[in-house]
């Protein structure tokens, strides 16, 4: 009961930084490609790589939006934003980027971002001495962690299907990347750079010293991981 308990709390410390980071991720994405692109930067196939499938991403996207108003499911999926933009505007005939990433879902997002070029995400991993490869798998991690807790699926000893590759800047800090702690150093590596008063790893502490006997090492974590 401990470990179900202590998983449990565990998926709801992650949850509150993931929010944080999508929050963040969200706007960045939008704000600073638009500047360059124009609000409506997303439907522009050439800023994407040519393997992308840029046809399929905003069908997807329509699909999440609610776009296509002759299906009443659509229309019943629309949030109060897009309504308002559909119900007073008509061209373009999608809303800006600030409105529709604030809707669709964190998984297409990160989706997103790994197609596009790599010099149009510099700016946004400027500040963490990454590539834009090790940056996407960054994302794709995190999304997928969202996910899981969303569901209530274990986390304490679960072996990762996707996994965070390790930037060599912070090699030092993981410890393999196929348990969830190397996506708890990705999401603090992260937190540091948009919400430097996070406390995350002091509500870790606490959380692992209410349940001493979690096993940590299935989890991933080192020995002195408290000064990695």
């Amino acid at each position: 009961m401990d470990r179900y308990i202590f998983d449990r709390k565990l998926r709801l410390l992650l949850l509150d930084a993931i929010e944080r980071i999508e929050v963040a991720i969200r706007s960045s994405l939008s704000n600073s490609i638009a500047l360059e692109h124009g609000s409506h930067w997303y439907l522009n196939g050439g800023i994407f790589q040519e393997e992308f499938n840029h046809d399929s991403f905003i069908s997807e996207l329509r699909r999440q939006i609610g776009h296509n108003g002759n299906n009443q499911n659509h229309i019943r999926r629309r949030t109060k934003s897009i309504k308002h933009y559909y119900d007073n505007y008509n061209n373009p005939d999608m809303p800006p980027s600030w409105v529709v990433f604030e809707e669709v879902s964190f998984g297409l997002i990160s989706r997103l971002f790994e197609g596009l070029y790599k010099s149009e995400t510099v700016h946004i991993r400027a500040d963490y001495k990454i590539s834009h490869d090790v940056f996407s798998s960054w994302l794709h991690s995190i999304s997928y962690i969202r996910n899981l807790c969303a569901h209530h699926s274990r986390l304490w000893n679960k072996t990762l299907v996707t996994k965070p590759k390790i930037a060599k800047y912070y090699a030092d800090k993981f410890n393999g990347n196929s348990k969830i702690y190397s996506v708890i150093v990705v999401i603090q590596i992260i937190l540091e750079k948009i919400s430097p008063d996070n406390t995350l790893l002091a509500r870790l502490k606490d959380l692992l010293a209410k349940y001493p006997e979690t096993p940590i090492a299935e989890m991933g974590f080192p020995e002195n991981w408290v000064d990695s």
